[in-house]
């Protein structure tokens, strides 16, 4: 399933801990990594004119060497990791890199210096996920990270993208063995709301329909046996991570908008919440099917 991994780098220190998890995740999965850096060639000092054609090559050599000098010794089954320079915005030309490429999966790093910052997520980080048509691995630059995805969780509200993040969670179960968990967070406070206080005992019955609704869905997408499916009340974002906690799970899988233009330009909420207090990687699935 997994073939081939870009791994996106700011050529920081930072993104350290998300290259030996990308390199431990291509051991696990067989897929080949290809290391990218996006360059935006910076205006020259005190100058009011645009950059000349020399300074964008000079630019371009220095971003060039300082790329191949970061996964300088960096192998992966005994070949050294190749490497791509992009020119421009990372967010729009790291996605035409994963589609020229072909990967199956970019890996970014989400940087954090201090603890406030652990609770966001860089703007470059932001806009790869927003603008990517290819699934997004998310990895925390704070501590060392095991691929062992036991269990996997993966949320599901029901809507198209979340759908697509299932399909994608149950395929990563099957090919590689993993124990997967599927959650829906439920909000019964607005429904309590809406319906009225006499209709509390048709809603303590909603939690099961909707379990039994994902166990039809794990079954329709070829779920492996062992499947659990969870229904825990509260704020979305709240519950995943909760949940994730909870499981001692070490992948959370999430969807994100994006089935037209105008989508791709939004994360979604829940799945920015996460993104930005997750302690684990996080797997941002596109609401469009990826190529089998």
């Amino acid at each position: 399933m997994i073939r081939k991994i870009l791994f996106a780098t700011n050529l920081t220190p930072l993104s350290r801990n998300a290259l030996d998890y990308a390199l431990e995740l291509a051991k696990k999965t067989g897929a080949d990594v290809v290391g990218a850096y996006s360059l935006q060639v910076p205006m020259p000092v005190y100058s009011l004119s645009l950059p000349s054609a020399e300074y964008k090559k000079e630019m371009e050599n220095i971003g060039r060497f300082k790329l191949q000098d970061s996964f300088q010794g960096v192998t992966l089954r005994g070949d050294e990791v190749k490497t791509r320079l992009c020119l421009g915005p990372p967010g729009q030309e790291l996605s035409k890199l994963a589609k020229s490429e072909k990967v199956d999966l970019m890996v970014v790093a989400k940087h954090s210096r201090s603890t406030l910052e652990r609770f966001f997520i860089s703007s470059t980080t932001e806009r790869i996920v927003r603008q990517s048509r290819t699934p997004v691995l998310v990895v925390p630059d704070q501590g060392r990270r095991s691929v062992k995805w036991k269990p996997i969780l993966c949320a599901v509200d029901f809507s198209d993208p979340s759908l697509e993040a299932l399909r994608f969670a149950i395929k990563l179960a099957v090919d590689y063995g993993s124990e997967l968990a599927v959650l829906h967070a439920l909000e019964l406070g607005p429904m309590v709301e809406a319906f009225g206080e006499k209709s509390r005992a048709k809603l303590a019955a909603v939690p099961e329909r909707i379990r039994k609704k994902l166990q039809d869905l794990n079954r329709m997408f070829g779920a492996p046996r062992g499947v659990e499916t969870l229904v825990a009340q509260g704020k979305p974002p709240e519950v995943i991570l909760s949940e994730s906690e909870r499981l001692g799970s070490d992948l959370v899988i999430v969807g994100k908008r994006g089935n037209v233009v105008r989508e791709r330009l939004a994360i979604g909420a829940t799945t920015n919440s996460i993104l930005r207090a997750a302690h684990v990687p996080v797997l941002v699935v596109p609401g469009f099917r990826p190529r089998a």
